[in-house]
């Protein structure tokens, strides 16, 4: 008889919930903001998967499945959006009740965030030399920066079944 998995243990709903960890005591927001921004990389993770597979399917000349890929990276960045009208709700005071703590902590340090960038063609090398990157988040990184992305796969998948040229276009705008 086959072992049945019940949802905590498969989603390990424990362990999640013990990852909040507020660093200041009676901040109201602190819970709020560590929720939204941990679901981020959350999202993140899955934006990242996506935007792989999407890379793949555009370098082997499958351009038709890429676009499953993208319509779900851009339902994931609406679902960020509304994350971000949820901190729109913390007032100016309840976001200085915690946020001495975090210096110099910021979004700008999240290396997933960075990895979309290089996965989606944008992304600047530069980035590999931040000091807020440990060894395994930079070499990751560095793996990501050199990896095929979603924009030369679309040029790539263009100039392969049409005989086009992205050139001009950017790919950022």
């Amino acid at each position: 008889m086959a072992n049945k998995t019940d949802y905590s243990t498969y989603l390990r709903i424990n362990d999640l919930l013990k990852l909040q960890i507020p660093l200041t005591e009676g901040a109201a927001d602190e819970l709020l903001f560590i929720v939204v921004h941990q679901s981020y990389e959350l999202w993140f993770k899955v934006i990242i998967d996506e935007l792989s597979r999407a890379s793949s399917v555009l370098h082997a000349n499958e351009p038709w499945l890429a676009q499953a890929h993208l319509k779900r990276v851009v339902e994931v960045e609406e679902l960020l959006l509304s994350h971000l009208r949820l901190l729109d709700t913390m007032s100016p005071e309840g976001f200085l009740a915690f946020r001495d703590p975090l210096d110099p902590a910021s979004g700008f340090q999240s290396f997933q965030f960075r990895a979309i960038e290089f996965l989606s063609g944008g992304g600047k090398k530069a980035v590999l030399s931040y000091d807020f990157f440990d060894d395994e988040q930079r070499a990751w990184l560095k793996e990501i920066s050199e990896t095929p992305h979603v924009w030369s796969g679309f040029e790539h998948s263009l100039r392969t079944t049409t005989g086009a040229s992205a050139q001009g276009i950017s790919p950022i705008s």
